[in-house]
């Protein structure tokens, strides 16, 4: 396998990775939404609705991540086994 493969191939096991903990870290931040905005714990006047918006910020930014990488593996995929 020629060199440039090799390297196509790492760097397209890197972006799983990346992939892969974006994906946690998103889970995470919407377990801390729903935690944040469950009306069975509190009354909505009572909710951090200030904190779940910076949750809802860093989902977005997240998500984002996501897609960009979403995008990166397919055309590195694409390039490797058409």
């Amino acid at each position: 396998m020629d060199e440039n493969r090799l390297m196509m191939k790492g760097r397209l096991e890197e972006l799983r990775r990346d992939q892969k903990k974006w994906r946690h870290k998103a889970k995470m931040l919407l377990r801390d939404l729903a935690k944040t905005l469950n009306p069975a714990l509190r009354d909505v006047e009572d909710m951090e609705v200030a904190d779940a918006a910076m949750i809802m910020d860093e989902l977005v930014m997240a998500q984002a991540e996501l897609l960009g990488l979403r995008t990166r593996i397919r055309e590195l995929e694409e390039a490797l086994y058409g």
